[in-house]
């Protein structure tokens, strides 16, 4: 008997975000629908999540983790649109190869879980769909066939494309339907999302001042300190460091790693500032990069300083904190319209399963 289940049940707030905001699309039309233009992922087109990873089971072998089926059975239904086995199955991979499982090793609870994301990604897909051909927005079939054949270059021709979507039990038709489906969400977000994303300059100015500090790139000096344990006071000592010294210009090049050390030890890539080393501050910063001092007494102990790095403090240009804060503020602004539109689309939405495995797991 066909049960309706409340959509809370498996749909997933943080999944749905994480879709409609995903950068990298995999195979599903409606994952990384960005301002980037990035057509559905395809076994070798660049996608992680697109064809079939060596962790992966063939689609064509795999069993619908417990339940086989004929792959045109209705699992679910969207608005009324039917979802079939096939169609689960091929978001199945997907969420393999997104949560790095294997496909010869999934336990029990672990192919749930694949079952329930897959049906959730292909359940806010076909949403997004259906709100952007309520918009009255198709896809221009010359566009279409233009991707379709930048997809089958990017393969090295029609053969071996053909062999990949064979592997997933896709047809060149599937694929075309998919980048059609592709350009019609990604224009729905577009109107909807995109064309709302506004910051004005005093949002801008107000996080400039108020993030200043941020902007600053702080002084660092980075030195290797040669510390003797010699009476500072003897003279005895003070030319020991002074040999020292000259082996490390005449015979070690400057390099006090190759010291073997006796009576003393080597501090390298020690980062010095007024808080720390207050006096090896003041002294390394006037140092050349690379330069090593003369002997030095410091607080009461011998020493000898080579300076390995120093970068002065740098502001960055305001202008350029103000292009880098326009660019997070849009990014935040975008993030809750687009969390807003997700949830829009969940209202309301009929979601019916069909399928007797998902109705046992949506208990």
């Amino acid at each position: 008997m066909k049960r309706i289940y409340p959509k809370k049940i498996f749909i997933s707030t943080a999944l749905a975000l994480a879709l409609l905001i995903s950068v990298t699309p995999p195979t599903s039309a409606f994952m990384g629908m960005g301002s980037g233009d990035t057509n559905p992922g395809v076994a070798g087109t660049g996608s992680p999540h697109g064809g079939m990873g060596s962790g992966a089971t063939s689609l064509k072998n795999m069993k619908i983790m417990g339940h086989e089926g004929n792959t045109q059975t209705v699992v679910a239904r969207i608005n009324g649109t039917e979802i079939t086995m096939g169609k689960l199955m091929n978001s199945m991979m997907d969420v393999i190869m997104q949560g790095g499982y294997s496909g010869d090793n999934l336990t029990k609870e672990m192919a749930g879980r694949i079952r329930k994301e897959a049906l959730q990604q292909l359940a806010l897909e076909e949403l997004a769909y259906q709100r952007g051909a309520s918009l009255g927005i198709t896809a221009d079939p010359v566009v279409v066939q233009a991707k379709l054949d930048a997809v089958i270059a990017s393969q090295g021709g029609r053969e071996t494309m053909d062999k990949s979507l064979a592997e997933q039990n896709k047809s060149m038709d599937d694929l075309k339907d998919e980048i059609s489906r592709f350009m019609v969400i990604k224009e729905a977000i577009r109107q909807e999302v995109d064309s709302k994303v506004v910051v004005t300059d005093e949002e801008i100015n107000q996080t400039y001042e108020a993030n200043k500090d941020q902007f600053v790139m702080p002084e660092r000096v980075v030195v290797t300190d040669i510390i003797f344990f010699l009476a500072p006071d003897d003279p005895a000592s003070k030319e020991k460091v002074a040999a020292v010294r000259r082996q490390l210009v005449d015979e070690l090049g400057g390099n006090p790693e190759k010291l073997t050390p006796e009576g003393f030890v080597v501090e390298s890539q020690l980062n010095v500032s007024p808080e720390n080393r207050p006096e090896l501050y003041r002294i390394a910063r006037e140092m050349e990069t690379g330069s090593l001092s003369e002997p030095l007494v410091v607080d009461g102990t011998l020493h000898l300083l080579k300076s390995d790095f120093h970068q002065p403090r740098k502001e960055k240009p305001a202008e350029e904190a103000k292009a880098s804060i326009a660019n997070q503020l849009k990014a935040n602004k975008r993030n809750q319209l687009l969390t807003d539109w997700r949830n829009n689309l969940l209202q309301g939405a009929d979601i019916v399963i069909v399928n007797e495995v998902l109705q046992e797991e949506g208990k």
